[in-house]
C-alpha cells in the first residue's frame, strides 16, 4: 500500500514526466493523447494542473512571436540630437545688423549680408545758395565676419544759378563715402574711411579726406544706439580756377582730427529719430580773409580750420521697405572765401526705400 506522502510526491513526478514527455521533439500524438488519457482517469488533479501550466506556457510562446513582429513593425522612435549650439540666426532674424556688432550674435553669422538704401527728396537751400532742388542719396552695405563696409553718394546737379560778388555759376554738389570697420570688441571697432565731394557753391572743384580711428559703441540698446569714431585724417582741396585767379592759389592740404558720432531713437514700432555729426578739425592753420567796408580783402590772421556737419532728422515707415522722412541739415565752415557765410542749410522731405 502507497504511504500518505508518495501520494503527494506521485502527482508531482508524473507532472514532471508527462510535461517532459510532451515536450520530447520525437513524442507521437498518440503517445500524448494516450498518456493524457490515463493521467486524466487516474489522477485528475495532476491533469488538472498540468492543463493549467500547459494554457500558460502556450500563452507565453504565443506572445513571444507576436511581441517580436510588433517590435520589428514599430518604427524606430526619431532621436533627439543632442542639443547642439544654437541655430546660426536667419537674416530676417538680425535686425538691423548694419548698426550693431558683428560680436553681439551669438552664433556670428558666417555667410554675406547686405543691405541697400535709396532716397529720393525735394529740398530748400539757404545760406550760401537760396533756391529748391532735387537729392537722390544710395547707401550699400555689406558684412563678412566682422568686416562692415558701407558705400553712400549723395547728388544734387540741379543747376540753380548763384549769384555771389556779381559772379554766376552753377551748383553742383556731389559726394562719394566708403568706410570699412572692423569689430574687436562687442563695443570696440577700428574704422578707416574715405570721402569725396564737389560743391560749386563754396567754389570746391574737389575735396577729399581719408581717415583711420577707432569707435566706441556708447549705447547698444534696442530702441538706442549711440556710437562716435576719433579718427587722424588728412584733408585735400582744389578748387575752382576763379580761386587762382582772385588769390594766387588752387589747393590746400590739412592734417586733421576727425569726429563722427551717430544716434539712433526708435520712437515706436514705425517712427524713428536720426541724428549725425561730423566735425572736422585742422592741425594747421590758414589765413582767415575778410571784407572790409570798402569790398577790399584784409587779412585776419591766421586760424585753425574747422569743418561741421549736423544732420537730424525723423523717419516714418509706410511698410517695412518704404517709409516717408523729413530731415534738416547745418554745415560751417568757420573759415569761408571771404564773399561766402560760413553757414549752409538743408530742409528737405521725401521718401525712402530699404532691402536687404
Amino acid at each position: 500500500m502507497t504511504s500518505k506522502g508518495s501520494k503527494r510526491v506521485a502527482p508531482a513526478s508524473i507532472i514532471a514526466m508527462t510535461l517532459s514527455l510532451l515536450c520530447m521533439p520525437g513524442a507521437r500524438a498518440e503517445d500524448k493523447a494516450v498518456d493524457l488519457n490515463y493521467i486524466k482517469e487516474h489522477y485528475p488533479a495532476a491533469y488538472e494542473q498540468i492543463f493549467k501550466e500547459g494554457m500558460e506556457a502556450a500563452k507565453k510562446l504565443q506572445a513571444q512571436p507576436q511581441a517580436q513582429t510588433l517590435a520589428q513593425e514599430k518604427p524606430a522612435e526619431a532621436k533627439t540630437p543632442p542639443a547642439a549650439a544654437e541655430a546660426t540666426p536667419k537674416k530676417n532674424d538680425l535686425g538691423d545688423w548694419w548698426n550693431k556688432s558683428s560680436l553681439s550674435y551669438d552664433p556670428r553669422p558666417s555667410e554675406w549680408l547686405n543691405r541697400g538704401e535709396f532716397k529720393y527728396s525735394f529740398m530748400g537751400y539757404t545760406g550760401n545758395a537760396s533756391s529748391h532742388a532735387n537729392l537722390i542719396y544710395a547707401r550699400w552695405d555689406t558684412r563678412k565676419g566682422r568686416y562692415t563696409n558701407s558705400l553712400a553718394f549723395t547728388l544734387d546737379n540741379s543747376n540753380t544759378d548763384i549769384n555771389s560778388m556779381n559772379y554766376h555759376y552753377k551748383k553742383d554738389q556731389r559726394m562719394f563715402e566708403d568706410t570699412l570697420k572692423y569689430d574687436i570688441t562687442e563695443n570696440f571697432y577700428g574704422d578707416v574711411g574715405f570721402i569725396w565731394e564737389k560743391n560749386s557753391a563754396l567754389l570746391v572743384d574737389r575735396r577729399y579726406a581719408v581717415y583711420g580711428g577707432l569707435g566706441y559703441r556708447l549705447l547698444t540698446l534696442d530702441d538706442h544706439k549711440l556710437s562716435a569714431l576719433l579718427a587722424y585724417g588728412y584733408l585735400n582741396e582744389r578748387y575752382a580756377s576763379d580761386i587762382q585767379t582772385w588769390l594766387g592759389f588752387m589747393n590746400r592740404n590739412f592734417d586733421t582730427l576727425y569726429l563722427n558720432q551717430t544716434y539712433d531713437w526708435k520712437i515706436n514700432e514705425y517712427i524713428t529719430f536720426n541724428e549725425k555729426l561730423m566735425w572736422i578739425h585742422s592741425f594747421n592753420k590758414v589765413d582767415r580773409l575778410q571784407l572790409d567796408a570798402s569790398g577790399n580783402l584784409f587779412n585776419d590772421g591766421t586760424h585753425y580750420r574747422n569743418l561741421m556737419t549736423v544732420d537730424v532728422g525723423l523717419n516714418a515707415m509706410i511698410t517695412d521697405n518704404i517709409s516717408f522722412f523729413g530731415a534738416y541739415q547745418i554745415k560751417y565752415d568757420n573759415i569761408p572765401w571771404a564773399w561766402l557765410k560760413k553757414r549752409d542749410t538743408m530742409l528737405s522731405t521725401g521718401l525712402k526705400m530699404t532691402f536687404q
